[in-house]
């Protein structure tokens, strides 16, 4: 591959960024447009496609150990697949985690509330508000 026809000329550190700042501003949308295409150019060949979608059978697949936190009486997960794309936030007692097909509460369905809010949001953790002595946990 002819890599000159994609490579960009150094950048001036001295020079300020802010401008990229503007996420909806079309001058550094543009830019972001143009460094993909680099980046498209460096990394997509005809073995991307093949791998993408073997990561992503791993990743949808259902048969993963769903890895928990205790608090509690409660085993919290968060959970991704091919069903929940933006993934749910749930729930479980041990003897149900345990079990060959738990049941799991769902706290948070992120691909319902993107729908009912138009938007989408993403899980990055929770904190849950640690409880009096002999409390359950009620807040997070």
């Amino acid at each position: 591959m002819d890599r000159s026809a994609t490579q960009q000329p150094p950048v001036d550190h001295t020079e300020s960024l802010d401008w990229l700042e503007g996420i909806h501003d079309e001058k550094a949308l543009e830019w972001v447009r143009k460094q993909n295409a680099v980046t498209e150019g460096e990394l997509y060949d005809a073995n991307f496609e093949a791998t993408a979608q073997r990561i992503q059978q791993v990743l949808d697949a259902t048969d993963k150990i769903p890895m928990v936190t205790k608090r509690g009486e409660y085993y919290y997960n968060f959970w991704r697949d091919a069903d929940h794309r933006l993934g749910v936030w749930r729930r479980t007692d041990w003897q149900s985690y345990r079990s060959s097909d738990p049941r799991w509460q769902v706290l948070i369905d992120f691909d319902d509330y993107a729908r009912n809010q138009e938007q989408d949001w993403h899980f990055a953790g929770a904190q849950l508000l640690r409880p009096g002595a002999g409390e359950p946990y009620r807040r997070a």
